[in-house]
């Protein structure tokens, strides 16, 4: 599932005709990962991103939601792909994803947001080694 979304998503971005209009299609996936306040704590910082971020999960009846909340409007966004990619999948599916798909949209990210990227999927490859 994460492949298809990924596929999807990287269509969209190859249409864009300028890293000006890419940078705002970043900036408007943030509506797929709503910013939640809540859960900003220590134990779910995300380090090495370009702006202060925190990631939690739920196990919901047919996986995983993510919540997600960041002070930077392209690092929510960043998350807002993430979130499209991976909410809805189990524990397992998660392990199984090899997260180098993410390599082909990452083509559409500035350095910066290719660096949040990384933070956030390394941070939820912990993460879930832990169920809740």
């Amino acid at each position: 599932m994460a492949l298809k979304t990924l596929t999807d998503l990287t269509a969209q971005a190859k249409q864009l005709p300028n890293t000006v209009a890419q940078a705002e299609w970043v900036r408007r996936q943030s509506k797929h990962s709503p910013n939640d306040k809540s859960i900003r704590d220590m134990r779910n910082f995300v380090p090495g991103c370009e702006h202060p971020t925190w990631i939690d999960y739920i196990l919901i009846e047919h996986g995983i939601k993510f919540s997600i909340s960041s002070d930077g409007t392209d690092s929510q966004g960043v998350a807002g792909i993430v979130v499209q990619a991976l909410n809805g999948l189990t524990a397992q599916e998660i392990r199984a994803t090899d997260f180098s798909e993410f390599r082909e949209i990452a083509r559409y990210l500035n350095n910066r947001q290719q660096r949040t990227m990384n933070a956030i999927l390394n941070y939820i490859k912990d993460i879930i080694g832990n169920n809740k």
